[in-house]
């Protein structure tokens, strides 16, 4: 004869999958949150370069405006230069919030997700130890069912 089925065998199955699952989910987030982070690093890698860009021309056109070298016509050059510089600096600058924002979202999502596969975890765990419960139980039923056959079997018969 057999032993019986777990009665929560179909419970522990989906609960095993939910947490499969879940961890699933908390790998695709990490890895959206890594995503978001590299862009992050590189929109402010890009700003920063433009900066510095931009702060060596300035220096250059200083020091050419110094020793005279410049003209009128220059200057106004260096005017409309300024203010394409700066807006691209704004552009630059907005890209980061966003990819801040972006990486904060992914971040977010990634707790969220980690949250989960706890819940997750938890619940198929409390079936396992049920489970667990339950064998014990059954073992000890089965033991208590031997050792009364044995008992049984070394009484006196009846006349």
């Amino acid at each position: 004869m057999h032993p019986p089925k777990y009665p929560l065998e179909p419970l522990a199955d989906l609960r095993r999958r939910r947490a499969d699952e879940a961890a699933r989910q908390v790998v695709v987030a990490a890895r959206a949150r890594a995503a978001a982070e590299q862009a992050r690093v590189l929109s402010e890698e890009r700003r920063d370069r433009h900066a510095a860009d931009a702060g060596r021309v300035r220096a250059a056109e200083r020091s050419a405006l110094g020793s005279g070298v410049l003209t009128a016509a220059d200057l106004a050059r260096a005017h409309a230069w300024e203010e394409r510089v700066a807006a691209e600096g704004r552009g630059l600058a907005a890209a980061v919030l966003a990819a801040r924002a972006d990486e904060s979202r992914a971040a977010s999502q990634e707790a969220g997700a980690r949250s989960g596969l706890g819940s997750r975890e938890g619940e198929a765990q409390a079936v396992t130890r049920d489970r667990e419960r339950w064998e014990a139980a059954r073992r000890t039923r089965v033991e208590a069912a031997e050792e009364e056959g044995a008992m049984e079997a070394w009484r006196p018969k009846k006349a």
